[in-house]
């Protein structure tokens, strides 16, 4: 089982319904603190190809303080998995590749 710094384990919302397999190659790929905004954090990254990819984590009160952030560190999707909000890859000319919502897995 993935840790979670958050405290979630695996079972927040959707996350066991992320295709891992399918976001595989952007693991790797460093994400930076942009923004925060009623409890969550907003991470974006490039690949060496010119994709972008951001992705939010948090979004419960009662444990995102739990999160630390540096504006300098980067993370990894790979790592943040049980804390993951949203994920979206665009492609260098803006088209969406892949996009996930841990509430659209909540509502079925």
């Amino acid at each position: 089982m993935i840790q979670s710094p958050l405290g979630y384990g695996t079972d927040k919302g959707g996350t066991e319904m992320i295709d891992k397999e399918r976001i595989a190659e952007y693991n790797t790929v460093k994400l930076y603190f942009i923004s925060y905004y009623k409890y969550t954090f907003y991470f974006k990254g490039e690949t060496e190809d010119g994709k972008k990819i951001a992705i939010s984590i948090g979004g419960i009160a009662d444990n995102i303080y739990r999160f630390s952030v540096e504006r300098d560190e980067p993370v990894y999707i790979e790592h943040s998995y049980p804390e993951i909000e949203t994920i979206r890859v665009k492609d260098r000319d803006g088209s969406i590749i892949y996009e996930w919502y841990s509430w659209d897995d909540e509502l079925g």
